[in-house]
């Protein structure tokens, strides 16, 4: 069976049908029997890949809301892995890479892994790999410096960007100090581990003076 490569298009892309919605001639057994359901689970599951890439999970569960019986859905994914249109380890390593891009660490990552059904070990091994030492620390540094610029503002800015009080924030701190709080829940937030994010805190803000003195301190008190 001939098909277009699976896109990289994001879900919802125009043209794409719901995963509930019953396709042209029906679900699974509409044609009176399991060949034609192969074909036509096949036909929708091809579809759905030429949107955007998907793991093998993703493709079962949108046949199985379709209404096709599971030796059909097998029959699917047996068949796509063999011809490569499937590859949770493929599309587990073009997620490392894209994450770059969009700026989100590996523990957020690794939860959107999981979310799209790729196993597990298959996650932390791609990560491993993905992330090497250090990667995750250069990544979380260069995002934590423009974030920082967008905090502090100009000089003009400074003053009302650091004094307002965000959630998190303690009242009376220092506003230097609450704004390398909020940077620092910035990282946790786009997943990075809490320990770089302390790190690349303390790195770019340096030690933080208020009227009690002391550091950054740990992230309990940022």
């Amino acid at each position: 069976m001939a098909g277009a490569r699976p896109g990289s298009g994001g879900a919802g892309e125009a043209g794409e049908e719901p995963a509930g919605r019953a396709g042209a001639g029906g679900g699974a057994g509409a044609g009176g029997g399991e060949e034609l359901g192969l074909d036509q689970a096949l036909a929708l599951a091809l579809r759905w890949l030429g949107f955007r890439a998907r793991t093998a999970r993703e493709i079962a569960r949108r046949l199985q809301d379709r209404g096709f019986p599971e030796p059909v859905v097998a029959a699917v994914l047996d068949r796509l892995q063999g011809w490569g249109y499937i590859d949770d380890r493929r599309l587990a390593r073009d997620q490392v890479e894209g994450a770059r891009v969009r700026h989100i660490g590996p523990l957020r990552l690794r939860a959107e892994l999981l979310r799209r059904g790729i196993a597990p070990p298959l996650a932390d091994q791609v990560l491993a790999e993905g992330w090497p030492e250090g990667a995750e620390l250069e990544q979380a540094r260069q995002l934590a410096r423009r974030r920082w610029a967008q905090l502090k503002g100009s000089p003009a800015r400074s003053q009302g960007a650091e004094a307002r009080l965000h959630p998190g924030d303690r009242p009376g701190s220092d506003p230097r100090r609450r704004a390398a709080g909020r940077l620092y829940r910035y990282l946790l937030g786009r997943g990075f581990h809490a320990h770089v994010a302390e790190r690349v805190v303390r790195e770019l803000v340096g030690d933080l003076q208020d009227g009690a003195g002391g550091g950054t301190g740990s992230h309990r008190s940022m």
